[in-house]
């Protein structure tokens, strides 16, 4: 009857919290990813840059109270602020609210991969850690055939000088 009281004590001990700070892991995840959906909504021109810089910045906290791989997030906000620089270059030439600010589709596949990335690692991070190092380089491999196939185009990406919040 002891062991049976003292075993019962020491599960819920140890279950208890463990299920109420699922609850709390949930909803620091949620937050990245409404984070990543407001960048991702705010990285076309003519949009504020205002606006872009504050759904950047609420992305980055959101990332690190809910433990996202800073790499990997840090690599993201470099996409999307080259998108960003790339859609407001586009609709400057072409200020058509309908057609302008468009971006080249393998930069656009770039940065949507990105935020998959993202996606996955922050809903599944135990499962990802594996394949971290894997994702980046991946991403990286991208970006270096992203940049020459732009070299000889009219808005080639100068990763160095893009413009990244901090």
């Amino acid at each position: 009857l002891v062991g049976g009281a003292l075993g019962g004590a020491v599960a819920q001990s140890i279950l208890t919290p463990w299920f109420a700070q699922r609850h709390e892991r949930r909803d620091l995840r949620a937050g990245v990813i409404r984070g990543l959906s407001a960048v991702e909504r705010t990285r076309w021109a003519p949009g504020g840059k205002e606006k872009f810089r504050k759904a950047l910045t609420n992305l980055r906290t959101a990332s690190l109270v809910a433990g996202v791989n800073r790499a990997l997030v840090d690599q993201y906000i470099l996409f999307a602020c080259a998108g960003r620089d790339l859609s407001d270059r586009s609709f400057e030439r072409n200020p058509d609210p309908e057609f302008g600010g468009g971006i080249d589709t393998e930069l656009a596949g770039l940065i949507e991969d990105g935020a998959a990335a993202m996606m996955d690692f922050t809903w599944h991070p135990w499962l990802r850690r594996a394949t971290r190092s894997m994702v980046l380089a991946r991403l990286n491999r991208r970006k270096a055939a992203v940049t020459e196939k732009l070299k000889s185009e009219e808005f080639p990406i100068k990763w160095e000088s893009v413009w990244v919040p901090s």
